[in-house]
């Protein structure tokens, strides 16, 4: 497994000579994977290709998913990816940066063979690429994703809660299986205010729904949602779980998860405060004639006066709020 230092000092650019061909520093065509520079001081990696995929580009960097490539030293070699990036007067900070990034996309390919798609997280990223790596991640998407991991990281059963999760067909509820939904609401107040809207509450005839409400603890000194992210990673075994766990991350934030290490937050008290409703105890707003969608805010009581059918959800034995 290659380190940061080794893909560092593969990617860092010696301005006392104008490099003409691409130059790997690092390499393994097995996978295949590469890293290196490039012409007018350009930063490359090299990753599978995708044949069938669309190539991208911004004022910073060029992505080709299917391409030959013609390396110093060796023979041309076909059927790659190609990332180009070209920050003017790149810093060392940069370098740092784009060595982390490379790092974990690599790891995953080699962790993941094929199945990793590289090409799709490389498209995902086009945004912090085009701003020189200072793209600032929504605070309250991140808090809001945080809910979520958090409760994939309490459930007995990770694996199912990754399946479960974001489906396509029931993209108004955060976990969907069979018949059970579960929502999960993070609100950075002392109190339990959240914001709903129609199309979850009233659930339809026939769901069985929990609403999952969290406290999240904003701290200086904490877990970051990087270090929450890998400690659920390396739970999962899957190829096709680990590749949507990355997936919905990136598409959610912009961003790998690797690069989020603010905001940081109470990883104990945060656990303590997960607490499941039914939607019985959600306080609701009634519709008048001829209004067709309503999204409200609403604070939620300490405790139950009707648990509902809670102890029916699968989600809710899953999920430790122990």
């Amino acid at each position: 497994m290659w380190s940061f230092e080794e893909i560092r000092d593969a990617i860092t650019i010696d301005r006392s000579e104008r490099i003409k061909p691409l130059r790997l520093g690092l390499s393994d065509f097995f996978i295949p994977v590469g890293v290196g520079v490039g012409p007018e001081d350009s930063i490359v990696l090299i990753v599978p290709g995708e044949e069938y995929e669309n190539s991208v580009a911004g004022s910073f960097f060029t992505f080709d998913p299917w391409t030959t490539i013609y390396p110093e030293g060796l023979n041309e070699i076909s059927g790659v990816g190609l990332l180009v990036i070209r920050f003017p007067s790149i810093s060392d900070v940069e370098i740092d940066a784009l060595s982390s990034l490379f790092l974990g996309i690599i790891q995953m390919q080699i962790e993941l063979g094929r199945s990793a798609k590289s090409g799709r997280v490389i498209r995902s990223l086009s945004a912090l690429f085009d701003s020189r790596l200072k793209l600032e991640v929504d605070h309250k998407a991140v808090v809001g994703l945080t809910g979520e991991l958090l409760a994939i990281h309490r459930a007995t059963d990770t694996d199912f809660m990754i399946s479960a999760w974001r489906s396509k067909d029931m993209v108004r509820y955060d976990f969907s299986s069979n018949g059970m939904r579960l929502e999960v609401k993070t609100s950075t107040r002392l109190f339990r205010e959240h914001d709903f809207s129609s199309n979850q509450l009233p659930p339809l005839h026939g769901v069985d729904l929990a609403v999952l409400s969290i406290l999240y603890y904003e701290v200086e000194d904490g877990m970051s949602f990087s270090e929450l992210f890998n400690l659920i990673w390396k739970k999962v075994d899957s190829d096709e779980l680990k590749l949507k766990l990355l997936s919905v991350c990136m598409e959610t934030l912009g961003s790998h998860p690797n690069f989020i290490e603010l905001p940081k937050f109470d990883l104990l008290n945060t656990f303590q405060s997960m607490m499941f409703y039914p939607p019985s105890q959600i306080p609701q707003p009634i519709m008048a004639p001829g209004v067709v969608y309503m999204k409200w805010t609403a604070v939620l009581p300490d405790e139950l006066t009707d648990t509902g059918d809670l102890g029916e959800n699968d989600f809710v034995s899953i999920v430790d709020c122990g």
